[in-house]
């Protein structure tokens, strides 16, 4: 199954210090450059944003042209 998310719900994980929990639910997610960079760079100082940088069980993936 392959799950895709936005950036809303791996913050508030991640503010409730539980981001653990994705992982346990799915192997892996999906989210996109955009949703990357929205947390990681634009996000960098807040919480989830190292949580997003270092999950090894995202994966980051382009969107693709319309």
């Amino acid at each position: 199954m392959k799950v895709v998310s936005n950036g809303s719900p791996l913050i508030a994980l991640a503010r409730t210090e539980h981001p653990d929990l994705v992982p346990k639910l799915y192997k892996n997610i999906v989210i996109s450059t955009e949703v990357c960079n929205e947390v990681v760079i634009a996000g960098a100082g807040l919480r989830g944003a190292i949580q997003v940088a270092r999950a090894d069980w995202i994966q980051v993936t382009p969107l693709p042209d319309a």
